[in-house]
């Protein structure tokens, strides 16, 4: 099997790429087939794979489109992916969301740079997660912030 990431040719039962780490399956969210990782429709029952849409992270470090892949519900990325593309002129009212690690200037003045990153990529799973639950939009990771917005591209009755 050849992954879709970095062409490394694996054995047909590797689940990831030995290379770069890469999943090489995806399971259908309708039937539950595994499918290859490549494919944009299951071969089983025909749905769409939303997994098969690649997240770009323009400048982000290798593995952060994993990690966001991993915390966005998989019936929150379909609904997305299926706003893709149309143009809405309409006003909206949004809530915007800043957060931000208080205390990490001082702390990362007296740790490594390593120890540092762990600690951020660990408060930015707990601070994304709640994000893409109540299906807001992560516009952007800064630092040891977050900027995020809730009721645009989807809205709903009760958005915060």
């Amino acid at each position: 099997m050849k992954c879709p990431k970095c062409g490394f040719e694996s054995a047909p039962e590797f689940a990831f790429c030995p290379q770069c780490g890469t999943p090489l399956r995806q399971k259908c969210g309708k039937c539950g087939f595994e499918a290859s990782a490549d494919f944009a429709f299951c071969p089983k029952c025909g749905s769409e794979l939303a997994a098969a849409e690649a997240l770009e992270v323009e400048g982000a470090p290798d593995g952060t489109a994993e990690r966001l892949q991993r915390l966005v519900p998989k019936e929150y990325a379909e609904r997305l992916l299926a706003t893709r593309g149309q143009v809405q002129a309409e006003r909206r009212l949004v809530t915007i969301l800043f957060s931000d690690v208080k205390g990490s200037t001082a702390m990362a003045e007296n740790l490594d740079p390593e120890e540092v990153m762990e600690i951020m990529d660990g408060a930015f799973d707990v601070l994304i997660e709640p994000v893409y639950r109540y299906e807001g939009t992560l516009a952007r990771l800064m630092g040891d912030a977050v900027l995020a917005f809730f009721g645009a591209p989807i809205a709903h009755e009760d958005d915060p």
